[in-house]
């Protein structure tokens, strides 16, 4: 089947035959056949050509309506298409202006869409944005029940959330709750609170960044010991007060803050202030156990600030000195007057008697000191010991002085040539002209004699009673005071008459 140099018969078949694989098995398969059975092909494609023909044939008659249906259903389906086309096409073209007004739409709507945005995030963070927005409620609440600690932390926490505005807003509301609560913290070292709470307040007010704290402190407490002290003149409530809450004062700083000068300074101004009121107060007070008693309470008060270095005796004591002397000078000064005064008016003495009682004003003198001297007993710093003793001498000298005048003016008005005064004249009118000479001269001798009784009294029991009993009772030792009265009686005998020649008087020394 080959001529020459053309080409193979296969190849010519392969040429015309597309390329599928049901060729190309056939193609194989009629290489492979022998002559006979190539030439016998034919024969066989017609048979089975015939027999395809007949089935399809009967197919088409048994399959009719089947076939009439997928032709309808093609039709359709081709004028489906073609429908769906013009519609496609005129959705291409309807397209532009659908994006035109969707855009526009967009930019009518964005700011409600950047509003609802916002809703829908608010609306997610509801409860967060609760409990944000309660915060500066919460933190008032803490303060105003005491819970500093809790609403320092809800401060720090709330400075942490950021720089957002609404956060902004919440940070400026805990701004004014931490100044509310700074208040509240002044006003509660006002108050009559121990040591811990002291420190917790004083320790929140330095994390709120409050200057000058120590000035502030002393300044507050000051005020709640101020509003504690008596309207009244009460001076042994106010030491009592002074010593209570000066001292814990000055204890509670030393135990907050360093030692500076604002506590010196309120330590000074405290004891002025002491001290301006005992040196008021004091001079008011007459009572002797009064003064002892206020005494001995502002040793212990100032034995109590002397364990701070504040010891204030020195600066109060001179005050009680000089109450004690003036009230002891005005006790015996008043009983020099009264001695005085009675002197003039007693008109006649008892025979001699060995008791004081009988001399009325003797023994109201004596008595008078005496009672000084008891008072001066609750309360006899040795400070004025000395002027104590020049003021019974001074008194002592004094009532000498005024017993001698007395005797003077007797024993003057008794004698027979004395110039007689009116009330001399007197008696002399009423009696002394009716009596024999003998008996106006006894008179005159128990006169004279009374009056040494009395002056002999005044030197051998008034004077060493008075003297050892200051000297001796309220204090250890002393000076010795003779009397004012020796040089009289060394004028004249124990019975009365005068002593000739006189005799050289001997002063006899009280020994205390």
């Amino acid at each position: 089947m080959v001529d020459g140099d053309g080409p193979l018969l296969v190849d010519l078949l392969r040429e015309s035959l597309d390329n599928s694989p049901a060729s190309t098995s056939y193609l194989d398969h009629l290489i492979s056949l022998s002559l006979d059975d190539l030439l016998h092909e034919p024969s066989l494609i017609a048979s089975e050509s015939s027999t395809v023909e007949a089935e399809l044939t009967n197919l088409c008659y048994r399959e009719y309506t089947t076939f009439t249906l997928a032709h309808k259903s093609s039709a359709a389906v081709h004028s489906a298409f073609d429908d769906f086309g013009a519609s496609l096409h005129a959705l291409v073209e309807a397209a532009p202006p659908l994006e035109e007004a969707c855009r526009a739409f967009t930019k009518t709507t964005a700011s409600a869409q950047t509003a609802r945005a916002r809703v829908t995030l608010v609306h997610e963070h509801q409860n967060k944005l609760a409990e944000l927005l309660e915060l500066p409620q919460l933190m008032e609440t803490c303060v105003r029940n005491g819970f500093y600690q809790e609403a320092m932390d809800l401060a720090e926490h709330t400075r942490r959330l950021g720089d957002n505005p609404l956060v902004q807003d919440v940070v400026m509301e805990v701004e004014g709750v931490l100044e509310m609560m700074t208040t509240q913290l002044l006003a509660l070292l006002r108050e009559p609170i121990k040591l811990p709470a002291l420190i917790k307040a004083v320790g929140f007010l330095r994390r709120l960044g409050h200057e000058d704290l120590g000035l502030v402190f002393l300044q507050s407490r000051l005020y709640n010991y101020r509003s504690k002290l008596p309207r009244t003149p009460d001076l042994r409530r106010y030491i009592d007060l002074f010593r209570e809450h000066v001292y814990d004062i000055i204890s509670q700083y030393s135990a907050i803050f360093e030692i500076s000068s604002h506590l010196v300074a309120f330590a000074s101004q405290c004891v002025e202030e002491l001290v301006h009121t005992i040196a008021t107060s004091i001079p008011l007070i007459h009572d002797a156990a009064s003064l002892s008693s206020i005494l001995v309470q502002l040793g212990y008060c100032a034995l109590s600030f002397a364990r701070v270095g504040l010891d204030f005796a020195l600066l109060t004591n001179e005050y009680f000195f000089a109450v004690v002397e003036a009230t002891y000078a005005q006790a015996v000064s008043a009983a020099t007057t009264d001695f005085a005064a009675r002197l003039k008016t007693t008109s006649h003495f008892p025979r001699s008697e060995d008791s004081i009682s009988h001399y009325p004003p003797l023994a109201i003198f004596l008595n008078a000191h005496v009672d000084a001297l008891n008072g001066l007993r609750l309360l006899a710093p040795l400070e004025s010991r000395r002027n104590i003793v020049v003021v019974q001498h001074a008194s002592l000298a004094a009532g000498s002085s005024a017993l001698l005048q007395y005797f003077d003016e007797t024993l003057v008005s008794e004698a027979p040539s004395a110039p007689s005064s009116p009330r001399s004249q007197l008696l002399r009118r009423n009696t002394e002209t009716q009596l024999a000479p003998e008996v106006r001269a006894a008179k005159r001798r128990e006169t004279k004699r009374g009056c040494i009784t009395m002056a002999q009294m005044w030197r051998d029991q008034v004077i060493p009673t008075l003297v050892q009993g200051l000297q001796g009772g309220v204090y250890e030792a002393g000076e010795a005071y003779t009397g004012g009265v020796e040089d009289w009686l060394a004028q004249y005998e124990p019975n009365g008459e005068p002593r000739t020649p006189p005799r050289s008087p001997v002063l006899a020394p009280v020994t205390p």
